[in-house]
């Protein structure tokens, strides 16, 4: 068009459309030849990253200790340093014999930020009261 002048002959948009249309015809034949377990292939890693986390899940055991007291968490202790209180089943010095300050650090690293949590909650809640058109 630019240098020929004029626009293009009909022939040359016959010839356009016809490869636009085989182009299309190949598209189409890819997608026939392709396996029926296609699909099933793509959602395989998704499926084998469902099983590892359920494994986990199934792996991982039941806590030491509880902040409440529970049928199974009947027996109360106070950590050594904060002297928070946490519950426990009754076979936990047998359990946990050796690691007991580990324990006590965790009950203590989990109270800490139950507070925080309710402080942070408490500040918003107060903040909506004071003022409500903050929303």
């Amino acid at each position: 068009m630019f240098f020929g002048g004029g626009f293009p002959s009909e022939q040359v948009r016959r010839r356009a459309r016809y490869a636009q249309q085989q182009h299309q015809h190949q598209h189409y034949q890819q997608y026939e030849h392709q396996s029926p377990y296609g699909p099933l292939l793509q959602l395989l890693p998704l499926l084998a990253i469902m099983v590892i986390g359920l494994l986990a899940q199934l792996m991982v055991g039941e806590p030491a200790y509880s902040l409440h007291q529970t049928s199974k968490f009947s027996i109360k202790r106070m950590s050594a340093e904060l002297r928070v209180p946490y519950f426990v089943r009754p076979d936990f010095e047998t359990s946990y014999r050796g690691r007991i300050r580990q324990v006590e650090q965790q009950v203590e690293d989990d109270y800490i930020q139950n507070l925080r949590m309710n402080c942070y909650k408490e500040q918003n809640l107060n903040r909506f009261e004071h003022y409500p058109n903050f929303r």
